[in-house]
């Protein structure tokens, strides 16, 4: 009778480390290789989310995956940038799209001269494609609802930003226009007063300087002084870079045919300031025009 009693035991301590090895090599197995970057799209569902995994090779397989699923009632699937850490088993990659902890990306995109730039830069980094980013750019109705009146080019600073991978274009166009907006806090709209300019007005003087001097930035506040000089003694601001900026060609040594080109921005025959920006300057620039130099410069 002992006998049997120990052999059932030892076949119940073997059928329990089989049973065990079976859960381990099911749920707690290593399944990624490396630190991965997982991307999620909008609109995904749960048996498309499971084939994408088992296609990477992040599940065991899919039957494990719906059983994990069922126990953590994982039904509602946030779309996003996820990071799986090396070593993690399927049940950590399962757990982490259940919390949504997505990762963030970082949008960098410089001093640009037109908007394609800024959707061909961004597209890579999130969801939204550059043509639906194009179209938000553009769209008079949508910037009209964000209280985007004046230029769009107006109201986007150049930096870098932090969005969540999903972001569509709409959202990207907001987050632009949300920063300016931090950016024209009351010391800068206070400046702006003094100088007897709008925000708008003060980027498109911004825009002009920055393409007057690119290589100089210390000469940025003596330039601006003196192209305010002008505005506030009613001179045509006569700024080659307005030139080249209708020309469409801004490697170009501007002459008199350019000057008698019709166009609101030709700075040679239209007195004033121009329509909007001829690029997106840099914030620096902008601070350089707030901050201009006082002096009694008309000519360069």
């Amino acid at each position: 009778m002992k006998r049997i009693l120990l052999i059932v035991f030892l076949l119940a301590i073997a059928a329990g480390g089989i049973i065990g090895y079976w859960a381990w090599n099911k749920y707690q197995k290593p399944v990624v290789k490396s630190d991965t970057d997982f991307y999620v799209k909008t609109g995904t569902t749960l048996n498309q989310l499971r084939a994408q995994l088992a296609g990477q090779k992040l599940i065991v397989d899919e039957e494990s995956f719906d059983a994990m699923a069922a126990a953590i009632e994982f039904e509602t699937i946030y779309p996003g940038k996820y990071l799986f850490k090396k070593g993690w088993s399927q049940w950590e990659v399962v757990r982490k799209l259940k919390s949504a902890t997505r990762e963030s990306v970082k949008v960098t995109f410089p001093s640009v001269r037109h908007l394609e730039v800024i959707a061909s830069r961004v597209a890579p980094k999130i969801e939204a494609d550059s043509a639906s980013i194009a179209r938000a750019l553009n769209n008079k109705t949508f910037l009209d609802s964000l209280g985007v009146s004046s230029n769009i080019f107006c109201h986007i600073i150049p930096n870098t930003y932090e969005f969540y991978w999903n972001t569509n274009a709409r959202q990207f166009v907001e987050r632009l226009v949300a920063e300016s907006n931090k950016f024209w806090n009351e010391t800068r709209r206070a400046q702006a007063e003094i100088i007897g300019i709008s925000p708008c007005h003060v980027v498109t003087i911004a825009s002009i300087v920055q393409e007057e001097q690119q290589l100089h930035k210390s000469e940025h506040k003596t330039i601006a002084g003196l192209y305010l000089n002008r505005v506030e003694a009613g001179w045509k601001l006569q700024a080659d870079p307005t030139l080249k900026y209708i020309a469409k060609d801004f490697t170009i040594e501007p002459n008199n045919n350019h000057k008698k080109i019709d166009s609101p921005y030709n700075t040679y025959m239209y007195e004033g300031i121009p329509p909007g920006p001829i690029i997106i300057p840099d914030a620096s620039t902008i601070d350089a025009v707030l901050g201009r130099e006082n002096h009694k410069y008309m000519y360069m």
